[in-house]
């Protein structure tokens, strides 16, 4: 479940930083996934569907990226302008 909260955090920065910078659409997002928290990729893309349906993310492709420690963070994100 705590996928949950870090895949809304996801969504709410990429659209936000995707506004920004006037995309309209947003193709692919990069995180990086500290092993500590022992995420599941598959379970953040899951929420991520439902969570992004209806924004310019809607359709994005996460890919997650497992580095050691405790980080987390968007690497990058794949935009249209």
């Amino acid at each position: 479940m705590h996928e949950l909260s870090i895949t809304q955090y996801v969504v709410d920065n990429v659209t936000t930083k995707a506004k920004e910078l006037n995309a309209s659409r947003v193709f692919k997002i990069k995180l990086k996934v500290g092993s500590y928290y022992d995420y599941v990729p598959e379970i953040i893309q899951l929420y991520f569907d439902t969570l992004a349906e209806g924004t310019i993310a809607e359709g994005a492709v996460i890919i997650c990226e497992e580095i050691p420690g405790k980080e987390f963070y968007i690497e990058n994100m794949e935009i249209e302008d």
